[in-house]
């Protein structure tokens, strides 16, 4: 079956659907597990994925017009492919340029979708059609930052890039697939401050803060996307109509990330 699956999806798929799921050696495997775990969902998401793609131009426009008029410079290919309900969002890279993927298994939430076998994460960061632009915006502004391997990233680093894709998403589409941060979040930031403070004095790995999917425990996962994004809002709202500061949200925080966070002034 596993054989089957590679040959009739994954080898005729997009270089985006290969980015979305494991390397080559595991994509079939991992596909064809999440299929088997959770058939109920992927049957009951069909028709509502085949209606999305439909009407994806149409979703899209809005934000990639407003996402465009700020950063004439955006080039890159989007692709958007069903996978196995590991991550909703990644970039990939081909002939020289990156691109984005987005996960249209994660985007195909609501009453008719059978979440019953997905875990607590899954259930959790589900998402309906309409947060498609949002997630978009993110993963597209990606691509215009410098690039750098996340396992070369600090966590000051991964904390920043990733808040200003949040933030400046959030800019762009109006709205953030990351809500459930924001309302724990702002409930807990100063006690989120202090110990983000003492990871980074620590040198805590990025996993204490994003990419943490199942294992988060008690608390939302990737609590890292709320207190990046509440950095890089500090930092743009002290010197928010200065030509280039847009552009800096975007360079600063992987190039010189420790000035930057001085510079925002978040941490008093």
């Amino acid at each position: 079956m596993a054989a089957r699956l590679r040959q009739v999806y994954l080898e005729p798929g997009t270089v985006g659907l290969r980015a979305l799921l494991p390397g080559d050696e595991d994509a079939s495997g991992a596909l064809l597990g999440a299929l088997r775990a959770h058939r109920d969902y992927y049957v009951s998401i069909r028709a509502e994925s085949l209606q999305v793609i439909r009407t994806l131009p149409a979703r899209l426009e809005a934000v990639l017009e407003r996402l465009s008029g700020l950063f004439p410079e955006l080039e890159a290919d989007l692709y958007v492919a069903v996978g196995a309900l590991g991550r909703g969002g990644t970039l990939g890279r081909t002939g020289g340029r990156r691109f984005a993927v987005v996960g249209l298994d994660f985007f195909c939430g609501g009453p008719h979708a059978a979440n019953g076998s997905l875990s607590a994460w899954q259930r959790r960061v589900l998402h309906p059609a309409a947060a498609l632009p949002g997630v978009v915006a993110h993963e597209l502004i990606h691509t215009l930052q410098p690039e750098v391997r996340v396992e070369d990233l600090t966590l000051l680093q991964a904390v920043l890039a990733e808040g200003a894709a949040e933030y400046l998403g959030r800019i762009v589409a109006g709205d953030t697939i990351n809500a459930h941060l924001y309302g724990y979040g702002l409930r807990h930031e100063a006690e989120l401050r202090r110990r983000f403070q003492a990871d980074l004095a620590a040198g805590a790995p990025l996993e204490r803060w994003l990419y943490q999917g199942e294992q988060a425990g008690a608390e939302p996962a990737d609590l890292g996307y709320f207190l990046g994004s509440q950095i890089v809002q500090a930092y743009h709202e002290r010197d928010r109509d200065r030509a280039g500061v847009l552009r800096e949200l975007l360079d600063l925080p992987l190039h010189d990330p420790q000035t930057f966070l001085r510079r925002s002034g978040y941490f008093g």
